[in-house]
């Protein structure tokens, strides 16, 4: 969830506070992805500023509860968030050899914190976020509904460049990255590409698992960044969870070195209640379901040959690829 440096929001396009419908609420309009509409309506704003990287506003929205926007894109709510960064975290915690040490790039309001923190056996939580205002914009409005896993002695939080942490570091057992789409001259442009990958790859310890969030499944840039993906983890696992407040589903993959590690423990009910990791919806069943998705989610995903790479990086508005729903 590293920040991308987008243009200033159209607030005359995306928030509508003037209704002729009848409704006595305000609407909340995300900016239009390919000719397609989606909004909602809300009950008030709980904040709303301006970090030097993006627009965050926290809105309480009628279907989704307190709805963290940032550029005019949800990113994350309330009603669904628990099932957003379960799906994102657990799959690769169960999986990895060692949870020891684990890295997060992104995840400013603190949910895949609170979850990698479930389990016992974890040591260090480093998590390195480009915008330190949200943060503590996070910390403020959502500390209650993501319980301050800040808190927690072993999490060290790293305001900065989280390419650059990974070229300084080595020897992680679990690598999240819950990243923002690559807008033009943004951050996050050098954090999709083949040779951070690389790195990635090389920065795991044996045994070791990287989890990346890439997009809306089925858009374009769903597809080339998972081109990407796997063209350096030649072991990857795709898992896909539909999420009502992305109004639509999410793309995350899995890499590994080695094509075992990427299988779950046989009892893994049993595995996480021996290590008492109590996760709200998280189970064998929901796991088989994401990892497994059925075939009409399957049939979405596009076929790609591209590949980003340092020297042609992913660009929205440079390529024909639509703009991730997931922004930081």
């Amino acid at each position: 969830m590293i920040a991308a440096r987008l243009p200033e929001p159209d607030t005359r396009r995306t928030m509508t506070d003037a209704r002729d419908d009848g409704s006595t609420h305000p609407r909340h309009d995300e900016p239009p992805l390919d000719g397609t509409f989606v909004g909602f309506e809300y009950r008030r704003v709980l904040h709303r500023s301006r970090t030097r990287y993006q627009q965050v506003e926290i809105l309480d929205a009628v279907p989704f509860g307190r709805t963290l926007v940032l550029d005019g894109y949800v990113n994350s709510a309330e009603s669904d968030e628990a099932s957003y960064h379960e799906a994102l975290i657990h799959p690769a915690m169960v999986r990895a050899r060692s949870r020891r040490r684990v890295l997060i790039i992104g995840g400013a309001e603190g949910g895949p914190l609170r979850e990698v923190l479930r389990y016992p056996d974890v040591e260090q939580v480093v998590m390195v976020d480009i915008d330190g205002e949200l943060v503590d914009i996070c910390r403020a409005h959502l500390g209650d509904l993501y319980g301050d896993p800040w808190s927690d002695p072993r999490v060290e939080l790293i305001v900065g460049d989280g390419r650059a942490y990974i070229e300084a570091n080595t020897g992680l057992d679990v690598i999240v990255l819950d990243l923002t789409e690559p807008c033009a001259d943004g951050p996050a442009q050098r954090l999709f590409t083949c040779e951070f990958y690389q790195r990635v790859r090389a920065v795991l310890t044996p045994g070791g698992v990287c989890c990346a969030q890439l997009g809306p499944f089925g858009e374009t840039f769903h597809g080339e960044a998972r081109h990407t993906f796997g063209a350096v983890f030649e072991c990857a696992q795709d898992v896909v969870l539909e999420v009502p407040s992305f109004f639509g589903a999410v793309g995350f993959v899995l890499g590994a070195a080695q094509p075992d590690v990427l299988r779950p423990p046989d009892d893994l009910d049993g595995w996480l209640a021996e290590r008492g990791v109590t996760p709200q919806l998280y189970d064998r069943a929901m796991d088989a379901h994401i990892v497994d998705p059925p075939r009409y989610l399957l049939d979405r995903q596009i076929r790609s040959t591209t590949i980003f790479t340092d020297a042609d990086v992913p660009q929205f508005g440079g390529r024909p690829s639509a703009p991730s729903k997931k922004r930081e």
